[in-house]
């Protein structure tokens, strides 16, 4: 992507690893290893309420509330707080917020009528009389902090209240830009978590900015606790409490004179579009998963056993070669499975999506295996079979009708011997709905591996068909550009994903247990550590040169 800074005078700012945006992209790493970890707060699954087909989220279940987004709608109003907290020492910065509130004291009996929305966000303050924007500069002159600090606001021709920003900073000559731009990133980094300490003390000084106007008050009660903590914020109270405290009364005065929301200002859009604009994306890069990579030698002879072993077991328990739908389903179906598993093993199968796919496939064989195996219908291998057949038919009439190019993965001759395999098809029915008259879901609490489909199918079901979650994480990248929302954007190579080669050993470990349990005295089982023994890069070169 090749972007232009202002005026087209010089080329993108080429964000890089080994700039300031170091820090913000190793800020980023560490949080999403603190969500991997589990770390993060989470609302359990009972605690959703199933509504028709849908599980509503608790917060959803609120009702009469309206969403305002920190990122989308608050942030790019409240950029000059972010600039002076990304250029200084906190508490410094807070020292600036704190004489800037305690200078717009005498603007309180302004401050009572509906007439203007007195609130430090750059749409207000361009409209609220302007020595507010001068208490904001005063703050920062007795503090020792630069004007300086705040011309990166003067790189975007739409800001609020432009005019006043020019007459007041230091111009950015086309020399200081590159270095405008980084302050910028450096700033809205550190901000676009609504729960980050910087983010916490922008809102705090809202809180603190309409309390000293009059804007809010407390009552008699009031908890001396709450107050002081406020007040003397950040010396004061458990700031475990505090935090969430100062965050929750900020949203509630987030809002229009008349008590409404407000609306997403034109000037947020403005401000996300120039910097998509103007800045170039800056996609993660893919990392290497750090789980245990499979011991391929060891795997390939483990499944070549199991086949040999399953060959045997199948030839000593035929009793005849006629149609015997349970025999050959059973056995069918563990010797596709093998099939499926091998595939994973192959290559890099099994950490791209195909090895996703097949889990899938595994699960649902392990589902309807056991199920079958499970059921007191005698009849039920027979209809699963002529579901298949009707199947083959329906394809084959499909593939007949078809104008022009058909496809090519499958023959007219193979549909044709497989719809009349057991009958000749014209005595075959097609079943359009599913062959057991239930979904996979109910099925699998029939034959006890419900845990089995809340471990793999509902995942792996979302590659198959190509669902956002599923599409996101395999094609999609996270832009460190912190201008640019930290968006998504495609990976610049293919990323490798954790290994579901142990996933396919135990799904298949639990189909060769039904073939005990239909057809006993099968006790072959595939080994698990040959799933998970690690051979590291080193090693393995190490042994083909030897």
């Amino acid at each position: 992507m090749n972007r232009s800074l202002v005026g087209g005078t010089c080329q993108a700012l080429a964000w890089s690893l080994s700039n300031p945006f170091e820090q913000m992209s190793d800020c980023m790493k560490k949080r999403k290893k603190k969500m991997a970890r589990g770390s993060r707060a989470r609302s359990s699954l009972a605690s959703h309420k199933h509504v028709g087909k849908q599980l509503i989220a608790p917060m959803m279940q609120i009702q009469n509330t309206t969403g305002v987004s920190w990122l989308n709608d608050r942030l790019p109003e409240v950029l000059w707080a972010a600039l002076i907290l990304g250029a200084c020492d906190r508490a410094d910065g807070l020292a600036v917020f704190r004489r800037f509130c305690a200078s717009c004291r005498k603007f309180g009996a302004q401050a009572t009528g509906p007439e203007l929305n007195w609130d430090i966000t750059l749409s207000a303050l361009a409209h609220l009389p302007v020595d507010v924007t001068g208490c904001i500069l005063g703050a920062l002159d007795e503090t020792g902090i630069p004007r300086q600090t705040l011309s990166p606001l003067l790189l975007f021709p739409d800001l609020p209240g432009l005019d006043r920003w020019k007459e007041s900073l230091p111009p950015i000559t086309e020399a200081d830009e590159n270095n405008a731009w980084q302050a910028l990133g450096i700033a809205v980094a550190s901000t676009l978590d609504h729960q980050s300490q910087p983010s916490t003390d922008i809102r705090w000084m809202n809180v603190l900015f309409k309390a000293l106007l009059g804007k809010i008050h407390f009552r008699r009660d009031a908890d001396d606790e709450m107050v002081e903590s406020l007040r003397r914020y950040p010396d004061y109270g458990d700031m475990r409490s505090v935090r969430p405290r100062i965050r929750a009364m900020e949203m509630i005065f987030r809002g229009a004179p008349n008590g409404d929301v407000m609306p997403s200002s034109a000037w947020c859009k403005d401000f996300w579009d120039s910097c998509l604009e103007r800045t170039q994306c800056l996609p993660l890069e893919p990392t290497q998963p750090k789980d245990p990579q499979p011991d391929r030698d060891a795997v390939a002879k483990d499944i070549d056993d199991a086949r040999r072993n399953l060959i045997n077991h199948w030839s000593e328990s035929l009793v005849t070669s006629g149609l015997d739908a349970r025999h050959d389903i059973t056995f069918a179906l563990a010797f596709y499975a093998l099939s499926c598993l091998r595939e994973i093993c192959m290559g890099v199968n099994s950490r791209i999506i195909s090895g996703r796919l097949l889990i899938r496939t595994l699960t649902e064989i392990r589902i309807n295996l056991a199920f079958m195996t499970r059921s007191a219908d005698p009849q039920i291998w027979g209809r699963f079979r002529t579901y298949g057949s009707g199947q083959a038919k329906l394809a084959l009439l499909k593939y007949e009708e078809t104008g022009g190019d058909r496809p090519s993965l499958v023959s007219a001759q193979t549909l044709e011997a497989l719809a009349n395999e057991d009958f000749f098809e014209e005595f075959v029915n097609i079943d359009l709905g599913s062959w057991s008259g239930s979904d996979l879901r109910r099925m699998s609490e029939k034959c006890d591996a419900k845990e089995d489909y809340d471990r793999y199918y509902g995942w792996t079901s979302a590659f198959v068909h190509g669902q956002w979650a599923a599409a996101r994480d395999a094609v999609f990248a996270t832009c460190l550009n912190p201008l640019h929302r930290v968006h998504r954007g495609p990976m610049p190579s293919q990323r490798p994903m954790e290994s579901c080669v142990p996933d396919g050993f135990y799904l298949v470990n639990q189909i060769l247990s039904t073939v005990d349990e239909n057809y006993p005295e099968f006790s072959f089982r595939l080994t698990a550590s040959s799933a998970v023994n690690i051979r590291d890069d080193e090693t393995t070169r190490s042994a083909k040169t030897e």
